[in-house]
C-alpha cells in the first residue's frame, strides 16, 4: 500500500473523530487581522501615508499526517 501525506487548511473542526494529528496550513484569523484592519481605517481616517494593505504569511502547524515524498 504507497504511502501518503493528509495536508488540510484552517485545520479540523473539534466535532470530527480522527485518530491523528492532522498537519493543517493556517491563516491569522479573529483579533489580529481585526487590529490590523482598525489600524489600515485609522491612518486612512487621519489621511497618514503607509501601506495600503499588508501580507500575512500563512502558517504550518505540524501533525503527524504528512511525510516524505513517495
Amino acid at each position: 500500500m504507497p504511502l501518503a501525506s493528509l495536508i488540510v487548511y484552517d485545520g479540523l473542526p473539534p466535532d470530527v473523530a480522527f485518530p491523528h494529528t492532522v498537519t493543517a496550513v493556517v491563516q491569522r484569523t479573529g483579533q489580529s487581522t481585526g487590529h490590523i484592519i482598525a489600524e489600515l481605517v485609522m491612518d486612512a481616517i487621519n489621511d497618514r501615508t503607509g501601506w495600503t494593505h499588508r501580507l500575512v504569511q500563512p502558517s504550518v502547524e505540524p501533525g503527524d499526517t504528512d511525510g516524505p515524498p513517495v
